[in-house]
């Protein structure tokens, strides 16, 4: 399921098999897995350089799994209970992979969701299918979305079901249709990095949804298009007249995170210049 981040099946299996028994020796592993000591060594030290395991003194097979990196969901769990429930406690940024049917029920609860985050000023960026975005059923919810604030767009294939939180929790479906009780938490810093360059991969080459709507009477002001507490400060110091690389030292943040706060608030603003978007950014109340 973490394929796509150069994760293989068996590496995922040695990684559960010594989650669930940690007393375990590498001969345990490899028999219980039909393979080899070797096999599973090497498997082991291709997770290491994902910041997975590490080698250890204390443990019969030389390695230990890092507490909470890659989690299972529980059985007992839906993945779109644990989908909405690691979302709801965004408060800066989710990405979201949307595969899947449309139905009117997950449409209701998306929408639910999303009127909680967009008005906490949590920035949304969802992909959906081009197969769904389609549908009659969705034209409302677009128009809903993109005029708070919220920024869709839709791709052919995507790779599998995902949810990345504020670049700190990511949740995974096992497969591309996203199985009902199959997935992971992931807060490995590593795989996190990896999910949200795949996610950028992806946003770069899908296309813009929206839905025409009438021009408002009256000017858009913040209440309609929020935005994150960190979209704010990075415009108060770009207000000041500072480069990419003092806003993110004085953030704390990386450049590569500055510069995409940037250009998606060029992207909803329709701003081409940084005079234009702290004119719009004045113009909405934003600063």
């Amino acid at each position: 399921m973490l394929d796509s981040l150069g994760v293989t099946q068996f590496q995922h299996e040695v990684y559960l098999e010594l989650s669930r028994s940690p007393e375990a020796s590498l001969a345990t592993v490899a028999v219980r897995l039909g393979t080899t000591r070797h096999e599973v060594d090497a498997a082991l030290t291709a997770l290491k350089e994902l910041g997975l395991v590490q080698r250890s003194t204390l443990t019969p097979s030389g390695w230990r799994v890092l507490a909470a990196q890659v989690t299972e969901i529980p059985a007992a769990l839906t993945l779109s209970t644990r989908i909405i429930d690691v979302v709801a406690s965004a408060q800066d940024e989710v990405l979201a992979f949307l595969v899947g049917e449309v139905t009117p029920q997950s449409l209701e609860e998306n929408e639910q969701l999303a009127t909680q985050l967009l008005e906490r000023g949590v920035l949304l960026r969802f992909i959906h299918l081009d197969a769904n975005v389609k549908s009659p059923r969705m034209r409302d919810f677009i128009t809903w979305f993109t005029e708070r604030g919220g920024l869709l767009r839709s791709a052919p294939m995507l790779p599998v079901r995902l949810a990345l939180v504020d670049e700190s929790t990511a949740v995974v479906a096992s497969n591309a249709q996203g199985a009902v009780n199959e997935g992971l938490i992931v807060k490995s810093p590593v795989l996190l990095a990896g999910l949200s360059a795949l996610f950028e991969q992806y946003w770069e080459r899908a296309t813009p949804v929206s839905v025409a709507a009438p021009v408002a009477a009256e000017p858009i002001t913040s209440a309609v298009v929020p935005i994150t507490r960190q979209e704010q400060n990075v415009l108060t110091l770009l207000g000041r007249g500072m480069k990419d690389s003092e806003i993110a030292e004085r953030l704390e943040l990386s450049e590569r995170t500055v510069s995409r706060v940037i250009n998606q608030l060029y992207e909803r603003t329709s701003s081409e210049t940084r005079f234009e978007l702290g004119m719009k950014a004045s113009r909405f109340d934003w600063v």
